[in-house]
């Protein structure tokens, strides 16, 4: 009789170790599969900003006049934009001078909110004087 209850209770720990394993596992499977999620959407969202994201306000959006000084750091700069409200991510901006290639010109721009990032970039890259307003 002894014997029959340590070989049910031994039975029973093996289905316990089991089943814990097989839990430890499942939820190992499902976090990786959250990781992976993640990733893609961090990596969907950040080429989207890169290069079709779009204006802040639909037309006529609002005008605001921005200026860049001479010497001014681009991290500056990038910052005074999105505290403007004229775009939505530093990063990607950042990301778009780079990929683009662009130098931003100092000089007084009159910029709207209904501009994309790229078009601002463009304009800024070209100078105050481009924009035909």
């Amino acid at each position: 009789m002894a014997e029959k209850v340590e070989n049910n209770v031994k039975k029973a720990n093996q289905a316990i170790g089991f089943a814990v394993r097989t839990g430890v596992k499942l939820i190992a499977v499902l976090l990786l599969v959250l990781l992976v999620q993640l990733v893609i959407s961090s990596g969907y969202d950040f080429g989207y900003n890169l290069f079709a994201a779009p204006a802040m306000s639909s037309a006529p959006g609002r005008e605001i006049t921005f200026t860049i000084n001479e010497g001014e750091a681009t991290s500056d700069i990038v910052a005074d934009l999105k505290e403007s409200g004229l775009i939505r991510d530093k990063f990607s901006f950042r990301c778009q001078i780079l990929f683009y290639d662009k130098v931003l010109q100092p000089g007084e721009y009159k910029l709207n909110t209904s501009m994309t990032s790229k078009e601002i970039l463009m304009y800024l890259n070209d100078g105050p004087g481009s924009l035909q307003e």
